[in-house]
């Protein structure tokens, strides 16, 4: 009899000790980090000072200064207010940018001054993008990632779209990445330029309807191996080919020289200069007037005044007939 009740004496024991785990599964937490980039802030009921249970959703509210535009979050959502889940320690950022700095950067890198590109608005509806020439897995690949991520920051334009073609007679946009001699070769209208000299050369046409249709692309691939200025020659030229200008302004992409460490990628300021550039709001062959017109009108600016000067250059371009072909310096 005294054996029997300890065994039973252990039973119990066994069985409370299960019930505290199942317990201690369900009182999880997590810590959540919310913060802001310069020109505005956050809303959120942080009445737990940042701790939530695992699967508690949290409503984040961004709100810009008077001068300010939300642009985003740092994980890629443009959603304001935007719903989290917490089920894990997670950090998120408001993103802003003043709005007078990006109608400078729009009309530096959109709208053109007669020598630096048309002198008005022009873009794509769709792109099909055929690569080819001597190519490492390094170029393919961030090429592959500079397509996806155009693709998701244009979702604002239901036309748009770029997609890589597997043969050139189903391309508009030829991109090669080889020697001067070769693409001379193959495209007779460059034999006079010396390719050698530059990262890349580029050359699209529009029509009469401003849309551009179609556009080469040369990569040189005597310069053009590290990683920095593969991703840096890629956006850049591509960056021509959607209707971006060159630019004085080093820390942008579109400035005709890599900067490593400074224009390295399309900064903020360019990604909102190409997004309000398809907005459906922003209509082709706008001017400099008419564009900072409906720029303002997005924005919230109540200003009447019109922009009186046209974006200063200092680089090799020319127009061609319906078209455009920028020097890519080094």
């Amino acid at each position: 009899m005294k054996k029997l009740s300890v065994f039973i004496y252990f039973i119990l024991l066994s069985c409370s000790k299960d019930i505290t785990v199942d317990e201690s599964r369900s009182a999880l937490e997590f810590t959540l980090s919310v913060s802001s980039y310069e020109g505005g802030t956050v809303n959120y009921d942080n009445s737990t000072d940042g701790v939530f249970s695992d699967g508690e959703i949290v409503n984040i509210s961004a709100v810009a200064n008077e001068n300010h535009y939300f642009i985003g979050w740092s994980n890629g959502s443009r959603e304001n207010p935007i719903k989290i889940t917490v089920n894990s320690n997670t950090f998120i950022t408001a993103k802003f940018i003043n709005k007078q700095d990006l109608i400078t950067r729009f009309e530096q890198i959109v709208i053109g001054n007669g020598d630096n590109g048309p002198v008005y608005t022009l873009k794509w509806r769709q792109m099909n993008l055929f690569l080819d020439g001597s190519l490492t897995s390094e170029f393919k690949e961030e090429l592959g990632l500079f397509v996806r991520e155009l693709n998701f920051l244009l979702n604002n334009d239901q036309d748009f779209s770029i997609n890589q073609v597997t043969e050139l007679s189903d391309s508009d946009v030829h991109m090669m990445r080889t020697d001067s001699h070769t693409f001379k070769g193959v495209y007779s209208e460059f034999e006079d330029i010396p390719l050698e000299n530059y990262y890349g050369y580029a050359l699209w046409w529009f029509n009469d309807f401003g849309n551009i249709e179609s556009g080469k692309v040369f990569i040189n691939s005597q310069s053009v191996s590290s990683n920095v200025v593969i991703r840096w020659a890629i956006r850049h030229e591509l960056g021509h080919i959607l209707g971006l200008k060159h630019t004085t302004e080093e820390s942008s992409i579109m400035h005709p020289n890599h900067r490593p460490g400074v224009n390295d990628v399309f900064s903020d300021l360019d990604k909102e200069a190409l997004r309000f550039l398809h907005d459906e709001r922003m209509n082709v062959f706008s001017n400099t007037d008419e564009s900072r017109e409906v720029l303002e009108g997005i924005l919230g600016i109540n200003n009447t005044n019109k922009a009186k000067n046209k974006p200063n250059t200092s680089f090799e371009s020319k127009t061609k007939p319906g078209g455009i072909i920028y020097a890519c310096g080094k």
